[in-house]
């Protein structure tokens, strides 16, 4: 846990420098190239990375991180062959021809999140947290250090630049640690890494692109503000959501990583884990209305005073959206639920309304930005209201 609040806290730290060195036109570019890693890269790996932490033997995880990244190669290399011809059309839909410039960036940038992801679940199964916190740590001190220093020299791009600089970095880490505890390629066996793609087979068919519908349904409302409006919004709108979800990576997500191992251990055993998720829940419950509760009356002026006088506006928008991300804290770190039980056909059946529920709001184009935020916030609200019974459902069924 200190691990992630100090790999967490660095971005923050920097913030105020950041928000102040870097125009808005700059954000807006950032955050589209963010949005479209972030959407895509569920599909890398066809989810078999959350199969490393499930075999009983080091060897057959050993073959499932070979699996993973083999396939994170090879939709690289498509990805980065389709936006070669596209770069244009894909700038002229998001409405910023700058984008054009830096498309590319982002299938490389999706190869390494997948490779890091495979090896990163090694480190959650040999239970080296520790490994794992520094490697987050080390990944922001990186993109920390570029961003500062192309945001002072304005550099066009800082700071995708920077966020490149720090998955390369953190991948590199977290493959030699895995090597350190165990993961080689010396008794590769073809034959086996097959045979574990069949019998995983759950978590390409059921799992990637219903993942990848969340990854959209959590990404292209940046791109859908994008082609409705101006640069200005687009900035204040991604900056609004990044401070939202910094208590969503601090916290949840680390939560998350232990309780998956925990879970499956638990299972092992033959024990139920209900009364724990429980406790968590209620205790990420009361943090979220806390946080909710602070942002409703006073997000636009702690953007103002923090971040400087032009990021008030993002302030404003972090009120309503406010309620959506609150009850997404409470509700995400215990989706490791369905992985821990192979539940994945619920989730793929919620994550595919979820993403057409997202997609409905381009249904309506002449939508001010404040109602299009409401918008988006009520379906939220809904939708993990949703999920929190389906991940109850679903531990009460393996009691």
């Amino acid at each position: 846990m200190a691990g992630t609040i100090i790999s967490q806290g660095i971005p923050i730290g920097l913030a105020p420098v950041l928000s102040r060195i870097f125009d808005k036109s700059e954000f807006a570019l950032y955050y589209l190239y963010f949005s479209a890693i972030t959407m895509f890269f569920t599909l890398f790996t066809l989810r078999y990375e959350q199969a490393v932490v499930l075999p009983q033997t080091k060897r057959e995880a050993n073959h499932l991180i070979v699996l993973a990244s083999f396939i994170s190669i090879g939709m690289g290399i498509f990805f980065s062959i389709s936006c070669f011809f596209l770069k244009d059309q894909i700038a002229l839909w998001v409405n910023n021809t700058s984008f054009a410039k830096w498309v590319f960036m982002v299938p490389i940038a999706m190869t390494f999140i997948g490779i890091y992801q495979a090896f990163n679940y090694f480190l959650t199964r040999e239970k080296n947290f520790i490994g794992s916190s520094i490697n987050r740590i080390t990944q922001r001190v990186v993109e920390g250090i570029v961003n500062i220093i192309t945001g002072l020299l304005h550099v066009p791009g800082g700071q995708i630049l920077a966020d490149f600089s720090g998955r390369i970095g953190v991948t590199v880490m977290s493959s030699s640690q895995s090597t350190r505890l165990g993961f080689t390629l010396k008794d590769f066996d073809f034959q086996l890494m097959k045979a574990l793609a069949k019998r995983y087979y759950q978590f390409a068919v059921y799992g990637s692109f219903p993942a990848f519908l969340n990854s959209v349904s959590s990404n292209i409302p940046v791109l859908f503000v994008s082609s409705m409006f101006n640069e200005n919004i687009v900035a204040d709108f991604g900056y609004s959501r990044m401070i939202l979800a910094m208590p969503l990576s601090i916290i949840s997500v680390n939560i998350s990583q232990v309780l998956l191992q925990r879970i499956v251990e638990k299972k092992n055993k033959g024990e139920n884990v209900y009364r724990e998720l429980k406790k968590i829940f209620a205790l990420l419950l009361g943090f979220s209305l806390f946080i909710f509760l602070v942002l409703q009356f006073f997000a636009p002026a702690i953007f103002a005073f923090v971040l400087g006088a032009k990021w008030e506006t993002a302030g404003s928008y972090s009120s309503i959206l406010a309620t959506g991300f609150a009850i997404r804290f409470a509700v995400s770190p215990l989706s490791c639920v369905f992985t821990a039980y192979e539940r994945v056909k619920s989730l793929s059946v919620w994550q595919t309304c979820y993403f057409l529920a997202i997609l409905s709001l381009i249904l309506f184009p002449n939508l001010s930005i404040e109602s299009f935020l409401w918008t988006y916030t009520l379906i939220d609200v809904l939708s993990y209201s949703i999920y929190l019974w389906l991940i109850r459902r679903a531990v009460l069924k393996a009691r």
